[in-house]
């Protein structure tokens, strides 16, 4: 089973080992993912909230993202012709 997981980072390798360590029966990797996934099968889900944290270009995008909402906001031409759009008058 052990080679069909992906490969673990270092930091992720400690917290495995101190979960199985720190555990009052002393788990074995194995056991203790077993319980994660009967833990998902409990949840129908992940047992617990997953956070993303945007790498520096999602982050400079996203800020990018924002100032151009609010330079559109605030201009006089409104939102569509600040951001190059035309909107097409229908027959006369």
């Amino acid at each position: 089973m052990a080679e069909d997981l992906p490969a673990l980072s270092a930091e992720e390798r400690k917290l495995l080992a101190y979960a199985c360590t720190h555990h009052s029966d002393g788990l074995r990797e194995a056991e203790v993912i077993r319980l994660f996934l009967r833990q998902v099968v409990a949840a129908r889900g992940l047992p617990f909230e997953v956070r993303e944290y945007p790498n520096a270009v999602t982050q400079a995008a996203m800020l990018e993202a924002r100032e151009a909402r609010a330079r559109c906001r605030s201009s006089r031409q409104g939102a569509y012709a600040c951001c190059g759009w035309q909107i097409r008058q229908g027959p006369g």
